[in-house]
Formats: structure tokens, sequence, C-alpha cells
């Protein structure tokens, strides 16, 4: 069951600053409760989205919301038994900060894919 834990202290703290001046402690509560479960329906829609383990990742991949070239990096590390990190895709794609990818973005993944078969 996710607990508050699961937020980080910066979305608790917009959370708290969104909330009306005077709320009751339970608005709070619910409050948190309804953006906890939001964040674990966001998990389970990006985990929908990615290739199954034993699935070949695609040679394009699009970015997903709530996702990180960090984690797209550890997809691939892990299909093709190597390692692939967030700085080497970034380069790859002409991405200036791997920190700060745009939802949507189309990554061209084939030059890892030649590199690894």
């Amino acid at each position: 069951m996710p607990g508050f834990k699961d937020l980080t202290e910066e979305e608790v703290d917009k959370l708290l600053m969104e909330m009306p001046e005077g709320s009751s402690e339970k608005d709070i509560k619910e409050a948190l409760e309804t953006a906890v479960k939001n964040k674990t329906m966001l998990s389970i829609d990006h985990a929908k989205t990615a290739p199954m383990p034993h699935e070949k990742p695609p040679q394009k991949r699009k970015v997903q919301e709530g996702e990180s070239l960090s984690e797209i990096a550890l997809e691939y590390s892990n299909h093709y038994k190597t390692d692939v990190t967030a700085e080497a895709i970034a380069a790859a794609n002409k991405i200036k900060d791997p920190n700060k990818v745009k939802v949507d973005t189309v990554l061209d993944m084939t030059k890892f894919m030649k590199k690894m078969e």
C-alpha cells in the first residue's frame, strides 16, 4: 500500500502551497492520499508502456511522462547485457542535458543496438 513517503518533499510542499488557506487536516490528508494514488497510477501506466523483459526494445523510443533517460538506459542495458548510459543516449540524440528530456521526445536507439549486437 503506497504511503505519504512515496511523495518527494517537493511534491508535498507544492501540494500544501496549492491548498486553500484554512484547509482542515482532513482536507490536507485527502489531498495527500489523492496525490499518492495519482503518482501510483502514473507508475502503473508507465509499466504498461514499457517493453516486457523478454521483448526486444524498439529502435525508436518515445519518452513517456515521468520517465528519465536513466530508466531508458537501464532498460536497454538489461536487455543487451551491456552498459548504456543516460549521457550516451543524450549525446547520440543531441540532447544537451540528459536530466531535462521532454515528454514525447523520440529517441533513436539504433546506434546502441548495432554496437551491442
